[in-house]
């Protein structure tokens, strides 16, 4: 350092090693869009279980929360339009056989008094994976890392 202050070259230096701690750090902290896409994919998965078991309880009628594994999608009730998940994500359902619509599809069941028949929906990509967990006694939707 000179009598009056830091010279170029040493600014140059620090804002060279910051740029370096910076790229090497962000994709740690963070862990990417595909991350934050699979999480929030996850969370748009049990908020539509959730309304669907409201939407049985409301009704008090069986209504079926529907699940396409092969184009990656997910409907509430037979009038709903489809939802898709953002490319790089695909989903897995695990059901009663009795839910399996066809080699696809399967459907998760809420009943008027709050049950469900259970299941876990697997939402996957690059990153890893959340698992949405629907208890077949209490009709509860949980997301599981």
């Amino acid at each position: 350092m000179s009598e009056r202050g830091f010279t170029l070259f040493e600014l140059l230096v620090v804002l060279v090693v910051m740029g370096l701690l910076t790229a090497i750090a962000t994709p740690l902290i963070g862990g990417g869009a595909s991350a934050v896409a699979m999480r929030s994919a996850a969370q748009e998965i049990a908020a539509g279980m959730r309304r669907a078991r409201s939407d049985a309880a409301f009704a008090n009628k069986t209504v079926r929360f529907f699940l396409d594994v092969e184009k990656n999608r997910y409907a509430i009730g037979a009038r709903e339009a489809w939802t898709g998940l953002p490319d790089g994500l695909a989903i897995e359902v695990e059901t009663a056989r009795s839910d399996l619509i066809d080699e696809s599809t399967a459907a998760l069941r809420f009943f008027p008094d709050g049950s469900a028949t259970g299941g876990r929906v697997t939402v996957g990509g690059a990153e890893g994976a959340y698992h949405v967990m629907l208890d077949w006694f209490t009709g509860a939707v949980t997301i599981v890392k």
